[in-house]
């Protein structure tokens, strides 16, 4: 960067490359976040108005240094002076997807994404943030037109787009392509099955499901089986698919948010719920000679999930007497006090927090 700058000086035919300068500040210290880099894209303006490459570096610079407004409009100086300016097209678009504003990141992301050089991957990715699914489409489509995806990330992204935007056999069919060329991928089967349970074809979704089951033995694929069984009524099933997830991992999310916050689903059988924690608890509590926090307070979040505080609060205390500097195990024995009508000892432990905080 100082030889380029000196080369300036030296030569003022070299004012063009203010914009290269300006480029390599963004990426220096000193200089990205400071009013000097800013006055490196205000030269670069002033000496290459015509270099493509100067709205959107100059307006993500601002945005960088939080003037939206003010970057908002250098974007549209840039697509003013040249409507095919990809990257103002794609800093306008992602400018509006984090505001929010959903009718000019519509407008401003149709544009940008059609754009073949614009950088469709990330802009896919924020649209797919913010439920925007068709638009999120279009851009992995516009990448895919690019005839480069050696590892299919490109067309794995876009099934998942294709999943959640309700389009769930479109989203099969790449699932189905890929898995023929890849067989052992256990979680795109489960995705596949996913799918075909989205479009309601339910027989060949539990084939895919059990198939990802029987070749991977793990978390993810009992839970997401059991949760299939469970959308499906088969209680039983369920709760056997999530014994074995948590035989895999004893913590294993999927099953319990379905035994946690989705009781309801259970009907009439909710009672054998009850009986299945207690049975994994039982199962998965630590030894007394147990010297490792994180076992305790692991133990602990899944006694507090399942309501059974009588558990939680003595793992809590454990792992907090394990890891004395650490705030999680005193945040979740407050609260574990205080949902048990010990206001005042709840209290005692969230001032513990405070006090940890402040050392």
């Amino acid at each position: 960067m100082r030889l380029y700058l000196k080369a300036i000086e030296l030569d003022p035919e070299w004012k063009r490359y203010y914009v290269d300068v300006a480029l390599l500040a963004d990426n220096a210290d000193s200089y990205k976040s400071s009013e000097q880099g800013l006055h490196l894209w205000q030269r670069a303006l002033e000496s290459a108005p015509d270099d493509l490459r100067v709205y959107a570096g100059y307006g993500n610079a601002l945005r960088a240094r939080g003037r939206i407004a003010a970057a908002e409009a250098m974007f549209q100086k840039g697509l003013a002076g040249n409507p095919s300016d990809a990257q103002s097209a794609a800093g306008l678009c992602s400018l509006y997807i984090q505001q929010k504003s959903v009718d000019k990141l519509r407008y401003a992301c149709r544009t940008a994404v059609g754009f073949s050089s614009a950088p469709l991957e990330s802009l896919a990715f924020e649209l797919e943030q913010v439920n925007e699914y068709a638009l999120a489409e279009l851009a992995y489509r516009k990448a895919l037109e690019r005839g480069f995806d050696p590892q299919d990330s490109l067309s794995l992204n876009l099934a998942a787009v294709l999943l959640r935007g309700g389009k769930a056999s479109e989203a099969a069919e790449i699932y189905k392509d890929y898995l023929a060329k890849h067989p052992g991928e256990f979680m795109w089967r489960d995705a596949y099955a996913t799918a075909l349970e989205a479009m309601g074809d339910l027989e060949h979704a539990e084939d895919q499901y059990v198939e990802a089951a029987e070749e991977n033995d793990n978390c993810q694929t009992h839970g997401d089986l059991g949760l299939f069984y469970l959308h499906r009524k088969k209680y039983q099933q369920a709760l056997d698919e999530f014994d074995q997830a948590f035989q895999d991992r004893w913590d294993c999310p999927t099953p319990v948010f379905a035994l946690t916050q989705d009781k309801q689903s259970f009907g009439a059988e909710r009672a054998k719920v009850t009986q299945f924690e207690e049975k994994m608890l039982a199962r998965v509590r630590p030894k007394e000679d147990e010297k490792t926090a994180n076992t305790w307070y692991r133990f602990a979040e899944l006694s507090h999930a399942f309501g059974q505080n009588d558990q939680a609060i003595p793992a809590y205390r454990r792992a907090a007497d394990l890891s004395p500097k650490q705030a999680f195990p005193l945040g979740g024995l407050g609260w574990a006090l205080y949902q048990s009508g010990r206001y005042q000892e709840g209290l005692i432990a969230r001032h513990g927090i405070v006090a940890e905080c402040r050392v």
